[in-house]
């Protein structure tokens, strides 16, 4: 009898929450689930088979060999890539492809043009792959370049996973101040010009990073990382994105901010208007009156995330089929 299995031999700290959302929720459409050992104590369900995956380009490849081996002995013919390093991946998902097994993976940044080896990896599995991807511009893109399926699924509405805070030291801050205080949590990809451009436009604003490429100026705060417990206690989050990047990917920041009830900020171009249509008013741009807003008490009720990603599961049910 054919069996089915989710795998995710990379498991990014920063995706734990999501890992966890698809377990959850689509645990029981799945034979099997296969995760990285090293993040075995941040995830809820344990009827999942943990494996090693760890070390250098070889030592990876040997592991991901013996998840390979387990899941054909287990007649498994349907994979669910939750992430996939393409070094290694492109190897194995021959192998697959020869046992006739169905394979489905959901891309993050994982198709970047600018990345011209990764790029032409990609290209080399994309005939006997179908893709995720979380918006029509990716949809597109994919149609584009690469001749695989492509199928629209949206990216969940939730909060940092609890055990994981554990991970996280955080540098003692006077939440107290009269000042207003907006988080800026991008590391990467970052519009420096736009980043300055709305932090000298604001100087009444208390600004906290994550980014050690941010010049610490009289309104800014270094944090080395930051959870749960800071992200309640602040008015807004500004995402700086690189337009160029962004327009093939969204950001999980969009998503986690709303789930915490505040304000997204972000800039003119195409991840603004894509969200704005999707969002209203849980999106606003940097030319508005942001202190207008940041006075403004924000709440979004349990009914809105629920049926978000009640729609969001049922869809992608269909999709998974």
């Amino acid at each position: 009898m054919n069996k089915s299995a989710i795998v995710d031999l990379q498991c990014p700290l920063g995706h734990i929450n999501l890992i966890n959302f698809y377990i959850k929720n689509f645990r029981k459409d799945f034979d099997y689930v296969i995760l990285n050992k090293e993040i075995k104590k941040y995830i809820d369900n344990k009827n999942i088979n943990f494996f090693l995956y760890r070390g250098n380009i070889f030592l990876r490849l040997f592991f991901l060999v013996k998840v390979y081996n387990y899941l054909i002995s287990k007649n498994v013919n349907k994979i669910l890539f939750l992430s996939y390093d393409i070094k290694i991946f492109f190897l194995i998902s021959f192998f697959l492809k020869l046992k006739k097994v169905k394979i489905i993976i959901i891309e993050h940044d994982t198709l970047n043009p600018k990345k011209k080896f990764y790029f032409f990896l990609n290209k080399l599995v994309s005939n006997f792959v179908i893709r995720l991807v979380y918006t029509k511009e990716k949809f597109y893109f994919v149609k584009k370049y690469f001749s695989s399926q492509v199928k629209i699924i949206d990216h969940p509405i939730i909060k940092d996973n609890k055990k994981f805070n554990k991970l996280y030291l955080n540098k003692k801050i006077n939440f107290s101040t009269s000042k207003k205080i907006i988080l800026i949590p991008s590391r990467f990809n970052i519009d420096f010009k736009l980043l300055y451009n709305f932090i000298n436009n604001h100087k009444d604003i208390l600004f906290l990073v994550l980014s050690k490429k941010v010049k610490i100026l009289n309104n800014i705060i270094f944090i080395k990382n930051i959870r749960d417990n800071i992200i309640k206690k602040i008015n807004a989050v500004y995402l700086p994105l690189d337009n160029n990047v962004y327009r093939y990917r969204v950001s999980s920041w969009i998503y986690k901010t709303i789930a915490y009830n505040k304000i997204v900020i972000l800039d003119k171009g195409f991840t603004y208007n894509f969200e704005k249509k999707r969002f209203g008013n849980l999106i606003i741009n940097t030319e508005e009156d942001i202190n207008f807003f940041l006075k403004k008490k924000l709440y979004i009720s349990n009914k809105f995330f629920n049926n978000y990603n009640l729609r969001l599961i049922s869809n992608m049910k269909k999709v998974l089929k």
